[in-house]
């Protein structure tokens, strides 16, 4: 995966586009003397993909923790909302979309967070019908992003 991207500048865009990932293949023969941290591997393509995963291999080394991952998102976006009227038609829009765990919202921000293995373009659209622009900022493992502020807040104190 890497080293595929470091060959050219059209490789790099290509490995950057959100659809190149949304089929990943990483099935293993089973063989336990593997270099490869395929766990990690799994992990940094499903990063990539921005909910846009549609099918995925993992054959012989999925585990429940890697299966969180995959499936529990936070996918964050910044939406045009004026009133606790606005935040309640987001909420309740996003909380019948199929796959959508939570949603939390931050009128001050303008800011919808939402936890779930919905599409990102199936949220969008929802977003879209209750008549307010939205656009994608982040999109993520939340935990993960608890340990990157944690470990940041480690480097700074150093």
């Amino acid at each position: 995966m890497t080293s595929v991207q470091m060959v050219c500048k059209s490789w790099l865009d290509i490995c950057k586009d959100p659809l190149m990932w949304q089929t990943i293949d990483m099935h293993n023969d089973g063989d336990p003397n593997t270099d490869l941290d395929l766990e990690q591997m799994c992990c940094d393509v499903v990063d990539r993909n921005y909910g846009q995963l549609l099918d995925i291999n993992i054959e012989y080394f999925e585990s429940d923790e890697l299966l969180h991952y995959i499936t529990a998102r936070q996918t964050e976006y910044m939406v045009d909302m004026k009133c606790e009227g606005c935040v309640n038609a987001v909420k309740n829009k996003l909380q019948i979309v199929n796959g959508v765990k939570s949603v939390e919202v931050d009128l001050s921000n303008q800011v919808v967070r939402i936890l779930g293995s919905t599409p990102v373009k199936t949220m969008t659209e929802a977003l879209e019908q209750t008549g307010r622009k939205a656009r994608l900022i982040g999109q993520g493992v939340p935990m993960r992003r608890k340990e990157i502020a944690e470990r940041k807040t480690e480097l700074i104190s150093i």
